[in-house]
Parts: structure tokens; C-alpha cells; sequence
């Protein structure tokens, strides 16, 4: 249709729906058009690594962080299915999951002008604190989630929380900057370079 024609076809995903561009990637929903014998058709995540400064550079750490989150599943974590390294795209297929990111729920739970509920927020901080414990029990847990922000932080239907690319900002903030928001959530030692 119109649509999938819009974003040409990467590896075998095509990419229906931009769903959000930071500095050094951008992540579209997408769907699983060539379908290996096993699998089933479904919807992913792909977070592609846009052109730019250092590529080459930024490319292998992109990878690293893939193959590290495609190696190691943990539970509230956003896992990769596919990493594609290609001469036309370097990208990470992730399982698609439905909900809000916590700066959109602000945006739609509050209206402006006004705080969040107390008793959602400390909902919210105690599902996150849920998903970041396990990480932090890892020898190299507190690099995991570099990206750590609103945007990064799914709430799905049920209500349980998602983290999503853990990993990427870490490895791709050195050259190009921080990713979006990112630095505003950071620890201080991330911020000292530690």
C-alpha cells in the first residue's frame, strides 16, 4: 500500500511508521515481511542507525550494544531479535510491544500546568526501581541503561514497565553527543565520563 511504500524495505523489515529520530538513530515500527520457515509474521521495533560524524566508529559500538542486549535477555528489558549490518543500513530489530512512554503519558495524564498523581508516580518509580535492580546486579549494570529517560521507558497496557534501548545510549553518546534527553537523566559519573 501508500504507507509501505514511504520508507524503503531494510533487510527484511519494512518500516511502516516513524516512531521517533534522536542524533544518531532513528526507530520505526516495522513489519517482518520476509518470514523465515518457523517464524511468524509480526511487528518489530527497528532502530536504525542514521548517517553521519565517526560512522564507522559509532557503527561497531551500535553493534556491540546489539549483540550485548541480543546475548543477554533480561526480564523488562526490550530484547533484539535481528541485528542487520549491511552496507546500505546497520540496524537492530526488536520485538514490538503496545503502550505509552512515560513523557507521552505525562503529556496525556496531566493536563497543564499540573503535577502527576502521587500514587501513580510512586507506581511508576516502583516498577522502574523493579527493572533497574537486576541491572545493577550485573558487573557492568550501570552502563546498561545509559539511556536511562521518559522516552525510554514504556508503559505497556497491563501496566507493567518496559525499558527500551538499554545500551544504546551509552555506546553511542561518546562522539555525537548525548542522545535527546538523555544527559538530563544521567548519573553523574556517566556525565564525568566513568
Amino acid at each position: 500500500g501508500a504507507m509501505s511504500e514511504k520508507f524503503p524495505r531494510l533487510g527484511r523489515y519494512q518500516p511502516e511508521v516513524l516512531l521517533g529520530r534522536g542524533t544518531v538513530t532513528e526507530t520505526y515500527r516495522a513489519r517482518l515481511v520476509e518470514v523465515l520457515p518457523g517464524e511468524k509474521p509480526q511487528t518489530f521495533s527497528l532502530k536504525l542507525l542514521r548517517a553521519g560524524e565517526n560512522r564507522a566508529e559509532v557503527e561497531l559500538r551500535f553493534i556491540a550494544a546489539a549483540r550485548m542486549l541480543q546475548r543477554r535477555p533480561m526480564p523488562g528489558m526490550a530484547g533484539v531479535f535481528e541485528i542487520g549490518d549491511r552496507a546500505e543500513a546497520t540496524y537492530a530489530a526488536f520485538k514490538f510491544e503496545e503502550g505509552v512512554n512515560l513523557r507521552q503519558l505525562r503529556i496525556q495524564a496531566v493536563p497543564q500546568d499540573q503535577t502527576m498523581d502521587p500514587r501513580l508516580v510512586g507506581t511508576i518509580g516502583r516498577k522502574l526501581a523493579e527493572r533497574l535492580v537486576p541491572l545493577h546486579a550485573q558487573p557492568d549494570g550501570l552502563r546498561v541503561h545509559g539511556g536511562l529517560s521518559p522516552g525510554n521507558v514504556l508503559i505497556r497496557p497491563s501496566g507493567d514497565a518496559l525499558l527500551l534501548d538499554c545500551g544504546f545510549a551509552e555506546a553511542l553518546h561518546s562522539k555525537a553527543g548525548w542522545p535527546s534527553e538523555s544527559w538530563r537523566f544521567a548519573a553523574p559519573e556517566q556525565l564525568r565520563g566513568e
